[in-house]
């Protein structure tokens, strides 16, 4: 059975202390979409990389449930981002296949390098690590 499936938790309110909304989204599509918002977007995928993203600040999504219960649910602002990136991920696609190619090139090129450093620093506390032993 092909499906398409994504989990997203969204605060109920934008209060601090706000309730969660746990949502199972299978077999989405953005039936209608409006406004524009950007934000600073980050990725499990790329591990301490954030670049704002211009998407719709609205969306209008339909999708099923895990018990095949069809849903149709406006997202505003956070969840509309989150909707929209999730569904990207579902596509082939990144929140970095959203922005100029000049600035994919350039947090592109930050990610590396960091990831590079991240590698050396961890070898020189494996290292230290045996020294102490």
């Amino acid at each position: 059975i092909s499906k398409r499936v994504f989990t997203m938790v969204l605060p109920t309110s934008e209060d601090e202390d706000a309730e969660m909304e746990y949502y199972e989204v299978v077999n989405p599509e953005i039936i209608d979409k409006s406004g524009e918002i950007s934000f600073e977007e980050g990725c499990l995928s790329f591990p301490g990389v954030t670049v704002a993203v211009v998407r719709a600040s609205h969306v209008v999504m339909r999708y099923q449930d895990r018990t095949g219960q069809s849903h149709e649910k406006d997202f505003d602002g956070i969840g509309a981002v989150c909707a929209q990136h999730e569904l990207d991920h579902l596509d082939g696609l990144t929140f970095l296949d959203r922005v100029s190619p000049l600035k994919r090139r350039l947090t592109l090129r930050a990610y590396k390098k960091a990831q590079a450093q991240a590698r050396l620093d961890a070898e020189e506390d494996g290292r230290a690590a045996i020294r102490w032993r």
